[in-house]
């Protein structure tokens, strides 16, 4: 169980993840995709991933570094196969993620693991002072 505690936080974004990318797929035929689109798109999977980056920022998680960028690149990855792979269906053209979005979620992302940062230096910094 000791092993497992390390993974929660990409396990716990990957569960979300693939709950936005079912649901998505659930309500593709009904009104729900412009729900789907604002609620997961733009807040819950933003939210989400400022939440998680802030929370490898504050633990010792293996490859801490890199997580931003995988929830970046996971985060397209779902945009591809939900909203760009659906009208790709629809109308038969294939439109690819634009830049300003890949900024947009790099942006939190990164923020978070900042903040995260920022917090355990200054834990560690007081926990120094104190000892001396």
């Amino acid at each position: 169980m000791r092993s497992l505690k390390g993974w929660m936080i990409p396990i716990t974004y990957l569960i979300v993840w693939s709950a936005s990318l079912i649901l998505y797929w659930i309500f593709f035929h009904y009104e729900g995709i412009v729900a789907f689109n604002f609620g997961f798109i733009w807040i819950i999977l933003p939210a989400v991933t400022l939440v998680l980056s802030f929370l490898v920022g504050l633990k010792n998680i293996i490859w801490k570094w890199i997580w931003p960028f995988v929830f970046c690149l996971m985060y397209l990855l779902l945009m591809s196969l939900t909203v760009f792979l659906g009208q790709y269906l629809v109308t038969g053209n294939w439109n690819m993620p634009d830049l300003t979005t890949t900024i947009f979620i790099l942006v939190i992302s990164l923020t978070g693991f900042a903040i995260g940062q920022l917090i355990c230096r200054i834990r560690g910094w007081r926990i120094r002072k104190t000892e001396v």
